[in-house]
């Protein structure tokens, strides 16, 4: 009797826990689904590639009532004030939540509150879509919103500003959705679900169904810590964005060319042999280990430090003199055309000098060296035409903006030092391609003597 009862208890215990078992595996499938349902609400690409077919509430060129310019304001507001940061806290608690620790040993109630945590990012992923659609404007086929010339009176909310915060809302997408998809790997991969990614979005590797190892499990929830901490930092940047003046949007595209900047300059300067160590970041620019040059290689490489140099000192002169005084206007009346053209000033330069670099280290293959000397040369008369082309802008757009300082005209002051700079580096341009000619004499003598 007493054998039957405890084969009865045995029983109803192990149907009990098979119940559970089943209940979690619900909850963990319903979990998996719904960061699909997020994943494929919420594509990244589409506010990049596809951003001129975006929903819009305002018609094209339209001018703008002041009761409708303070609803776009509001609208704003809300976006950085309640819905950024609220979206910053939500991803927070639900990494909090997805702690493989806390899964296993309570899954059901933190399965519980995921679905809750899925529920509200989804309200304030819809919330911040709904204000964006609100504040832009119908775009014009014939003329992209970053090239608009007319629209210099319309503040905060001009093509170059709105096209930005879309661009920067896809970086914040990328990050987020990135944040859902390790969150359905490490549901799988604690067993807590068997359902398979919908998301068209979906890899071989949200797939795998191999036992999950400890290092797996740490691994996941490593990546998915780095993708909130990302989506945080992409948030923050949207709120950026929308509290910054003219100027400091412009400042936050040369900051970034700055760096580049450095950043090569050093490699040339370790080819060079003038530095001994760099960090990792600056190695991997070749993708492999950075090799000295020979002579007279390293003579024609010493040339490109001037334009380099120079190339950072104008962006520095303006950061520092030209676009850091408190007393420029928050919002200038330039166009879109003209901050999108300042924005992009350093690109080419930039561009141009890494390619430069680049070149020096094919110097490796002599029997290259013929095609690399022409890409030199080439690569070079570009940065003339930068010099004759784009750098006129900060004249036309910038200048015009420096505040006098206690009876001292700034303008003028960097009038002249822009013709002064503009003169060096057209020198410093002429005497890397004179080097070049130089050392193609040098090559082909060399090659005479070898016959």
């Amino acid at each position: 009797m007493q054998d039957s009862l405890a084969s009865d208890e045995d029983s109803e215990t192990s149907t009990s826990s098979s119940s559970e078992s089943e209940e979690e595996q619900q909850q963990g499938d319903w979990v998996v689904l719904g960061f699909d349902r997020l994943r494929e609400n919420y594509v990244p690409d589409k506010y990049r590639d596809y951003a001129h077919m975006l929903p819009h509430r305002w018609g094209k060129d339209k001018d703008f009532h002041p009761d409708e310019l303070d609803l776009r304001k509001d609208i704003s507001n809300r976006l950085r004030s309640n819905l950024l940061p609220q979206l910053r806290q939500q991803l927070s608690i639900l990494s909090e939540y997805l702690d493989p620790t806390r899964l296993e040993i309570e899954p059901e109630s933190t399965l519980e509150l995921i679905l809750d945590k899925q529920s509200e990012l989804y309200t304030t992923l819809h919330q911040i879509v709904d204000a964006l659609n609100n504040l832009r404007s119908e775009s014009d086929p014939l003329v992209e919103s970053l090239e608009r010339e007319d629209d210099g009176h319309l503040k905060e909310f001009k093509g170059f500003r709105m096209v930005g915060l879309d661009n920067r809302f896809g970086d914040l997408l990328q990050a987020t959705t990135s944040v859902f998809k390790q969150s359905q790997k490490l549901i799988r991969k604690l067993e807590l679900s068997t359902q398979d990614s919908q998301s068209p979005s979906s890899d071989s590797s949200d797939l795998d169904e191999s036992p999950a190892t400890p290092a797996d499990i740490a691994w996941i929830r490593e990546q998915m810590i780095d993708s909130t901490r990302c989506s945080d930092e992409a948030a923050r940047c949207m709120i950026e964005w929308i509290e910054g003046s003219d100027t400091q949007l412009i400042q936050y595209f040369w900051n970034h060319s700055l760096c580049f900047i450095d950043r090569r300059m050093r490699v040339l300067l370790k080819m060079i042999g003038l530095l001994a160590d760099l960090e990792g970041d600056d190695d991997a620019f070749f993708g492999c280990a950075i090799t000295s040059l020979r002579e007279p290689d390293i003579q024609l490489a010493l040339q490109l430090l001037p334009i380099m140099k120079l190339s950072r000192l104008l962006f520095k002169k303006l950061l520092n003199n030209g676009m850091n005084s408190k007393r420029l206007p928050f919002y200038t009346n330039m166009s879109s055309s003209q901050l999108t053209n300042l924005s992009n000033l350093p690109d080419e330069v930039t561009g141009r000098v890494s390619y430069l670099v680049s070149q020096f280290k094919l110097f490796d293959y002599r029997f290259s060296i013929p095609g690399n000397i022409d890409n030199l040369r080439f690569t070079t008369r570009m940065l003339e035409d930068w010099l004759e082309s784009k750098v006129p802008c900060v004249s036309l757009y910038l200048l015009p903006l420096s505040p006098d300082t206690d009876g001292f005209s700034t303008q003028n002051h960097l009038k002249d030092w822009l013709k002064i700079w503009s003169t060096q580096f057209g020198v410093a341009i002429q005497n890397f391609l004179d080097a070049i000619n130089l050392y193609v004499d040098i090559w082909n003598s060399s090659i005479s003597l070898r016959q």
